[in-house]
């Protein structure tokens, strides 16, 4: 096991926040402008649960890849120069999204 750099905890805090604003950004449910509408937009049948699944596993996936070298890691991050264009991207389309 190696040990957790810099880099990797910066990334792992990156990851968790842009979790985090995203989670905020887009729950619904009890939104003002949400209440009142007489037709709601139908979504394929599981889907919601398929979502959260996705975005919960994701976040396990990147952290794990951030913090441990186990080939089960996925280790996509070979570079410190990867690591901040891949954060960048995410972060951009982040607020692209909002």
């Amino acid at each position: 096991m190696k040990s957790v750099t810099i880099h990797g905890i910066i990334g792992t805090i990156i990851v968790v926040a842009i979790a985090i604003i995203s989670n905020r950004l887009y729950r619904h449910k009890g939104r003002a402008y949400a209440q009142g509408k007489s037709q709601s937009i139908p979504a394929m049948p599981g889907f919601i649960a398929a979502y959260r699944w996705v975005q919960f596993s994701t976040v396990v996936v990147s952290v794990v890849s951030f913090l441990t070298d186990s080939p089960a890691a996925l280790k996509v991050f070979h570079t410190t120069s990867l690591i901040y264009v891949g954060l960048s991207i995410a972060g951009l389309a982040l607020a692209l999204s909002v």
